[in-house]
């Protein structure tokens, strides 16, 4: 019998954050061809993307001032906790179509409140259709969060992420 030489092949792990931007930019994909891009022009803008978020450092003071934040585009961007990191893909409802906006904190069962954030809107006719829309299309992704998933946005900064747990068509949410 004859010995054969062993060879030893190694990999090395991608880091945490070639992973991360992997995982991202995979899913942002996903999602945007979800919302009908075109493959390649989807994979191009979720390399950008993954590489913004995982360059993102929620808790460096003025971290969201420097997004750049195209409508048409997905975007790194972060919580109104500083700490929190979100993919929003492109902006499907814009602040002209909403006639009003409040926020507090939801109320327990009790009628005090918790330190659940709960907003509140109510769109114009454009932005009630296009909100049923979002919706429906959301709803049907339920389970698979983020894609089930809608964000609420003030200068750069979610203010809630809510999964999509019905079809809303009557403009208030």
């Amino acid at each position: 019998s004859k010995l054969l030489p062993r060879c030893k092949t190694t990999f090395a792990p991608k880091s945490a954050a070639a992973q991360t931007e992997a995982a991202v930019k995979d899913q942002t994909s996903k999602g945007l061809v979800g919302i009908g891009w075109d493959k390649a022009k989807a994979d191009a803008a979720a390399t950008k993307v993954a590489k913004a978020y995982t360059a993102l450092n929620c808790s460096t003071p003025g971290a969201v001032d420097k997004v750049v934040d195209d409508p048409s585009q997905p975007i790194a961007t972060c919580g109104e906790d500083r700490v929190t990191k979100y993919v929003l893909g492109p902006s499907e409802i814009d602040g002209s179509e909403i006639a009003d906006a409040t926020s507090g904190y939801r109320p327990g069962p009790n009628g005090q409140p918790t330190s659940i954030v709960e907003v509140a809107l109510s769109f114009k006719d454009t932005g009630k259709a296009k909100f049923a829309a979002v919706t429906k299309r959301l709803f049907a992704l339920q389970g698979q969060p983020p894609l089930d998933q809608f964000a609420v946005v003030l200068d750069k900064a979610v203010i809630t992420a809510p999964q999509a747990r019905a079809v809303i068509t009557d403009g208030r949410a």
